[in-house]
């Protein structure tokens, strides 16, 4: 089997513009890397791209997202949607954490993190539910 980059597995479900394509170029074969992108830029297209990416060249089997309360519903409903291809959104684990430290919730993201399931394992937490008293 051919040897393959990190960017043979970067083709987005939707095309990204120039700053997008280049972003995800800087990020690729690093251990970590940060986004420094103003308000609009695309930062959510980008993350999630570069994440089907490493997920296609199995280098990640999960994904961690923090967001405000306010846009982890965006983020859950609607980004995921429109930038994971269906075919691995089919196949994956999501779940939307709220902050809740409930027996049920503590279960599910037990169940999450512990799947011996091959797809993609997606959480989606609210920030702010880390600084519950609880």
């Amino acid at each position: 089997m051919a040897d393959t980059t990190f960017m043979d597995h970067y083709y987005p479900v939707l095309p990204p513009y120039l700053h997008q394509r280049r972003a995800v170029e800087e990020a690729a074969d690093r251990q970590g890397f940060a986004w420094i992108m103003e308000m609009g830029t695309g930062k959510t297209k980008v993350c999630i791209d570069n994440a089907v990416a490493l997920y296609r060249a199995g280098r990640i089997d999960a994904m961690l997202i923090f967001a405000p309360k306010g846009i982890c519903g965006n983020w859950f409903h609607t980004e995921l949607k429109k930038h994971v291809p269906s075919e691995i959104l089919r196949e994956a684990i999501v779940h939307e954490w709220a902050g809740g430290h409930t027996q049920r919730e503590r279960r599910i993201m037990s169940e999450v993190v512990e799947s011996s399931s091959r797809g993609l394992r997606i959480v989606v937490a609210n920030i702010e539910g880390l600084s519950s008293s609880k």
